[in-house]
């Protein structure tokens, strides 16, 4: 899949960056290791990934 089949309309049409490419010259390996990492490491709160991702998941 090509980063233009990635873009919403609103994205292709703001120029926007495709989604995890901050400055257009991270290589797709770097990008799914931040990505891999992200889901993994905790947040600024100190509260791990998946309690976050549990609780948004939850029927109200």
């Amino acid at each position: 899949m090509s980063d233009d089949d990635k873009q919403s309309a609103g994205r292709k049409a703001n120029e926007a960056l495709p989604p995890g490419r901050r400055d257009g010259q991270s290589s797709d390996e770097k990008i799914a290791e931040i990505g891999k990492s992200a889901r993994t490491r905790p947040g600024p709160d100190d509260v791990h990934p998946d309690e976050i991702g549990d609780t948004f998941k939850k029927q109200p």
